[in-house]
């Protein structure tokens, strides 16, 4: 029993991924697919964090939490897709069990992070263009657009102002609700992987875009840096 336990001490435990597909064909498809997909994360959330630092124009509080946000969203990206486009290229799809608690922790703290930076940015967005009022969080956005005044020139700076922030909270906790609150009865596993890749890996890559394709004050910043380049 004794030898049994010192032979166990010493062995390194390893987890298995079973990866998204058990079709190794797709692999080099999924691999480009990803590797461009991390590749616009890296650009795009750097290139978010760049902008806020030097354009004093957006040096305001709701940049200052964007580019935290991107921040988070390259270590939660990194935390996962490097190691799974490794996978795509390798038989072995192993990780060390010390690799899968680091792994784990970067992940859990870029994500806890994410929930309250989309929290704070929120409250932000309320305060805005309404009283400061206590509220949940995830309902904040929605209370920005309908507790306004009746005006329609008031309901348009609501939802402007709003809108980018809304579209990414729903996208972030849309596929969080419909990963873990469902019944058990709907489980597969198959469309689990799925849907955790896109909450992992699809969302840190839209956050930028969503937020620099629908604020003016980004969009004015690109172009003023694009002319300066040039």
């Amino acid at each position: 029993m004794k030898d049994f336990l010192e032979v166990n001490k010493s062995s390194i435990m390893t987890f298995i991924f079973t990866g998204l597909t058990e079709k190794t064909e797709f692999n080099i498809l999924l691999f480009i697919v990803f590797l461009h997909v991390y590749v616009t994360t890296v650009v795009g959330n750097v290139g978010i964090i760049i902008l806020s630092i030097i354009d004093k124009h957006l040096h305001k509080p709701m940049y200052l939490f964007l580019c935290n946000l991107s921040f988070v969203d390259l270590m939660y990206s990194s935390a996962v897709t490097p190691k799974m486009l490794r996978d795509f290229l390798s038989e072995t799809k192993t990780i060390s069990f010390f690799g899968c608690a680091v792994q784990m922790h970067v992940f859990v703290f870029s994500a806890t992070s994410e929930l309250l930076l989309l929290g704070i940015m929120a409250y932000d967005r309320y305060v805005a263009i309404c009283s400061p009022l206590l509220y949940e969080a995830l309902m904040s956005s929605t209370l920005c657009l309908w507790m306004l005044i009746r005006s329609a020139k008031g309901k348009y700076k609501a939802f402007k102002t709003c809108a980018s922030h809304m579209t990414a909270v729903s996208v972030f906790y849309g596929t969080i609700f419909f990963m873990y609150l469902r019944p058990n009865s709907s489980y597969a596993p198959q469309k689990d992987r799925v849907t955790s890749v896109f909450y992992t890996i699809l969302i840190p890559m839209l956050n930028p875009l969503i937020y620099s394709l629908r604020n003016t004050e980004v969009k004015n910043g690109l172009k003023s840096s694009f002319k300066c380049c040039i």
